[in-house]
């Protein structure tokens, strides 16, 4: 956004994530800053790191009571603080204690994957829903991949036990904990594309061309 942009800035690595994401899904879409008129889009999207403040606050929590839907990932808008999240309807804990774990498709979310676990390749955040609805969950591993413990992989396998949760739904807002457009740009991993796919189709089921 040219509200961020100075002659020393380097793109972030989340927006060109989301700029391949959204262009390899065929979405038209704007780039925008917050002092623009929110009014003129059916959804947002915060992709990863959008830093919080009152009055971006206000202006998403107005734009969402006026009908828009928002998709917020990671730390987009979090506040800092162990309270609640009244855009997103979850406590923010801060990182995860995991590097890397996976994330379990349902019959909604990742509804044409198989049934098992995705491993996502960065860290995530911890929240507790507190009033939204779990829309996918995390799976943790059995640990990270440092000092005494070690696995040949780049990560430990899924040890079966559900985490916190990996996206979650408060009305018209949908919040995903792990980074999805930055692992996107680093990684490409498909299922991350489709269970961005299938919340898109979930929050905006009739979509202009």
């Amino acid at each position: 956004p040219e509200r961020e942009w100075n002659m020393d800035s380097a793109l972030s690595d989340s927006l060109i994530g989301a700029n391949r994401m959204l262009t390899e899904l065929g979405c038209q879409f704007d780039i925008i800053d917050p002092d623009m008129d929110f009014t003129r889009y059916g959804l947002i999207v915060l992709p990863d790191e959008i830093v919080s403040s009152p009055e971006l606050q206000r202006k998403l929590l107005d734009y969402v009571h006026g009908g828009g839907k928002v998709i917020g990932t990671y730390m987009s808008m979090d506040n800092g603080c162990d309270e609640t999240n009244p855009l997103y309807g979850n406590r923010m804990l801060g990182d995860s204690y995991w590097d890397r774990d996976f994330i379990m498709p349902n019959d909604e979310v990742g509804a044409r994957l198989p049934k098992e676990e995705f491993v996502m390749y960065e860290r995530g955040a911890r929240v507790r829903t507190a009033g939204s609805r779990v829309l996918l969950d995390s799976v943790e591993p059995y640990f990270n991949r440092e000092g005494k413990y070690f696995c040949s992989h780049l990560h430990a396998p899924s040890a079966g036990r559900v985490g916190f949760p990996a996206a979650t739904r408060y009305g018209d807002v949908v919040y995903f904990s792990h980074p999805l457009f930055r692992i996107y740009k680093d990684f490409a991993p498909s299922w991350v594309k489709a269970v961005f796919a299938d919340v898109l189709d979930l929050l905006m089921p009739r979509q202009l061309v």
